[in-house]
């Protein structure tokens, strides 16, 4: 048997040095497999299905075997940890890390008492509470503010949704079902003309109307790709 040659994917010492003791095991299962995808193939950020992130690529790797919920809990609270960066591609998310070591020292220059020079040493002093609050609540108010900004989504780019409307319907409907609803919506609006006040309360309306009809989509498409 051939002696496995290592290779390696990079960690950056601050996720080890100052978050690990805060991370959730899923919060740390979701940045693992991000760095996989990013920092182990040379990449700043990758584009990911849910599926993937799950399930893994088929013959490649196994993902990280979390629960929907689970998922969508953790990317939630890493984008308001501010350590991931989640954009969105059409109907798949990209993700991108943003881990940096935080300015929790600064160094002030004060005089030896016990010496008649003007040498001077440098003396860390502690970031307060204050400026750590003050960080906390911009990084909050950052997070509030990407979650409810609308993107497009669909092929004519005519779907409007939040990240926080968009994981919910995956969570409550599955990743090909969310495609399918939108893809509809999507082509509906532009032939149509019709505007909605609210593009995630329609699809829900539509998603009970036609439930049955979504559902066995789904069930054909698994069945051509299984054929395929």
């Amino acid at each position: 048997m051939n002696k496995l040659k290592p290779n390696f994917t990079q960690i950056p010492n601050v996720l080890l040095d100052e978050w690990l003791g805060d991370l959730s095991m899923g919060e740390l299962k979701v940045l693992l497999y991000v760095m996989r995808r990013t920092y182990g193939f040379h990449k700043d950020k990758d584009t990911i299905s849910f599926s993937q992130i799950i399930h893994g690529i088929k013959g490649i790797e196994c993902g990280t075997k979390l629960g929907k919920e689970t998922l969508s809990r953790a990317i939630n609270s890493l984008e308001q940890k501010g350590l991931l960066i989640v954009g969105r591609e059409k109907m798949t998310n990209s993700y991108e890390l943003n881990l940096y070591y935080p300015s929790s020292t600064k160094i002030e220059l004060v005089p030896k008492s016990n010496q008649s020079s003007t040498k001077i040493e440098p003396k860390v002093v502690p970031k307060s509470n204050t400026q750590k609050k003050e960080k906390e609540s911009i990084q909050k108010k950052v997070y509030i503010q990407a979650i409810s900004l609308k993107k497009k989504y669909g092929e004519l780019q005519n779907v409007k949704l939040t990240d926080d409307e968009h994981f919910k319907l995956i969570n409550r409907f599955g990743d090909s079902a969310t495609e399918m609803i939108i893809f509809d919506l999507d082509m509906y609006i532009a032939s149509k003309g019709d505007k909605y006040k609210s593009h995630y309360a329609t699809i829900l309306t539509w998603a009970k109307r036609k439930g049955d009809e979504y559902t066995q989509k789904q069930k054909t498409n698994k069945n051509n790709i299984a054929f395929i």
